[in-house]
């Protein structure tokens, strides 16, 4: 069960990055040609819940890196000046891995770092892109106009 308390621990490990155009997921899923291409994503899984379970940063940041790749096996799913940016990030030291998420108007990146490291936030800023710290909330997205 994925309590409070892991929501918490992991909105402490990661940043966002809202990047400056969204991807079309209908785009990626049409370059798919084969169950092969999701084996990384898929094998993802497990890795991250094991690194929240055990609070490993480390661990997660390199379970988010799988999900990446099999997404960088999807013909056109990356464009080359987001797989610059990812690289730029990946290796900033206290990063531990960073992987693009989201579709249509709007993605981010989601960066796995040790808690504090202000590296990836003071590219973003260089970069002029929107830093978001995270909150955890288990009772889902709500507007003002939820009822």
């Amino acid at each position: 069960t994925f309590s409070q308390a892991d929501a918490e621990w992991v909105a402490d490990q990661i940043i966002l990055l809202r990047l400056p155009v969204g991807h079309d997921s209908r785009a990626i899923l049409a370059g798919v040609r084969g169950p092969n291409q999701l084996e990384a994503a898929i094998e993802a899984v497990p890795e991250a819940v094991k690194a929240i379970e055990d609070r490993d940063n480390v661990a997660l940041g390199r379970a988010i890196s799988h999900g990446q790749r099999a997404k960088e096996q999807v013909p056109g799913a990356v464009p080359e000046w987001l797989a610059t940016l990812i690289a730029r990030v990946r290796n900033l030291p206290g990063v531990w891995g960073c992987k693009v998420a989201g579709a249509g108007a709007g993605g981010h990146l989601i960066v796995v770092r040790t808690p504090g490291c202000g590296h990836a936030v003071a590219i973003a800023r260089d970069l002029g892109l929107t830093v978001i710290h995270p909150r955890p909330d288990l009772q889902g997205a709500r507007s003002s106009g939820w009822r």
